[in-house]
């Protein structure tokens, strides 16, 4: 058994791949903003990789300190404000926010077509959202519409891929396709890979595309893919655990490192018996990484070996084969969502933490906000407020719904 000086010591972070569909056709790209003069710089939360990995520390024995009903289904993860706050896309083509305390600040309309992603929050304070007819909309900190830009991906039927481009803008995937907007959110350039895109990574020397192929090719800044090397499998997800450092796993058996550097390929871990779900984080910081295999949570250590295996609470049939929504912070804390179950929060030492009160049906990916505190939101339309549980006698707070 793991002693629990050994597991401290063994940073974990999980991420969430997804497949993403093909989207064709073009358009010719128009922006409008209310000052094209200024210099806009991106701090994305979450980017497109590191939706799972919490920039504050999230709280190591969660309880519910507020819950909200949102009129209508929350169509994506909530995306963290300052404040601890969260801005919302609906399943209706409505954009909401909503402050550290559960109460609404503002609404606003997006057109005729609904999100296609996570709000993003921009350096500027911007809430960025695209919708599904390929448009980029900017709002204010109140919800005001300043800037609008139609991108030439299609329409985007399937959540693309978002990632931060190291001089503020933005690159974009869906399918085959990448864009670049600059930043100020005008299209740099558009162009298109050999397979679908599985994931964007921002490395040391600027991007890198994985394919579902496995290929890992370089994004040029003139728009050009060039070809890297390869994971030589299908790719199921991806990470980061370095600059210069990818990991994925590859063909639901195994989990292999790319140095893009030198472009070798090694294998950390494999499994025989069982697939490996496309459930992976790798923390930066301390190179561990962590996958899910059915119905456990892995935690694999620098040198390659499993560090500990814990069972995750069951909802029943459906979560055995469903990927869980995962968010973990430096300190190697995850809170996991799975369907019909409760979350779960897992220390760096392998004990497991379970916040009733939380289960559904349709869980989205929980989210760091504030120091200690963590967002939840189901797809049926409920947003938790998470906060550290402060009772000395274990027990959560009483809740009530917020009106």
């Amino acid at each position: 058994m793991l002693k629990r000086s050994e597991a401290v010591r063994i940073s974990q972070a999980l991420a969430i791949c997804g497949v993403v569909g093909v989207c064709a056709g073009h358009a010719r790209a128009k922006s409008s903003r209310i000052d094209p003069n200024r210099v806009h710089t991106y701090s994305l939360r979450p980017a497109a990789l590191n939706q799972t990995l919490s920039d504050s520390p999230l709280p190591s024995v969660p309880s519910v300190a507020w819950r909200v009903r949102v009129a209508g289904g929350i169509a994506f993860p909530p995306a963290a404000v300052p404040g601890g706050g969260a801005v919302m896309a609906l399943t209706t083509p409505v954009l909401v926010e909503y402050d550290s305390h559960g109460k609404l600040v503002w609404t606003a309309r997006l057109g005729v077509s609904p999100a296609a992603t996570s709000p993003l929050l921009l350096g500027s304070g911007q809430r960025l959202v695209f919708t599904q007819n390929a448009e980029a909309l900017g709002f204010s900190e109140r919800g005001r519409l300043i800037s609008r830009t139609q991108l030439p991906l299609g329409n985007l039927e399937t959540a693309p891929l978002i990632s931060a481009a190291d001089d503020g803008g933005l690159l974009i995937a869906s399918g085959r396709r990448l864009s670049r907007l600059d930043a100020s959110l005008n299209v740099a350039f558009s162009t298109r890979s050999d397979a679908d895109i599985r994931a964007l990574v921002a490395t040391g020397s600027g991007s890198v595309v994985i394919t579902t192929t496995g290929s890992v090719l370089e994004v040029t800044r003139d728009g050009h893919l060039r070809q890297a090397g390869s994971f030589a499998g299908r790719v199921d997800a991806v990470g980061k655990l370095s600059a210069e450092r990818l990991i994925a796993i590859v063909d639901g058996k195994r989990l292999s490192e790319f140095d893009l550097s030198s472009g070798v390929v090694k294998t950390d871990f494999a499994e025989a018996d069982q697939e490996l779900l496309p459930g992976l984080a790798a923390n930066e910081r301390a190179g561990a990484r962590a996958i899910t295999v059915s119905e456990f949570l892995v935690a694999v250590g620098v040198d390659g070996r499993e560090a500990f295996r814990v069972t995750l609470p069951s909802g029943g049939p459906a979560s055995r084969s469903a990927v869980s929504e995962m968010v973990l912070d430096a300190a190697g804390t995850v809170i996991i969502a799975r369907s019909g179950a409760d979350l779960v929060t897992i220390r760096a030492d392998g004990s497991l933490v379970r916040t009733e009160g939380t289960a559904c049906a349709e869980p989205l990916r929980p989210l760091g906000a504030d120091a200690g505190t963590a967002l939840f939101a189901c797809r049926s339309g409920i947003l938790f407020g998470l906060v550290e549980r402060r009772d000395d006698l274990g027990t959560p707070p009483k809740i009530g719904w917020i009106q």
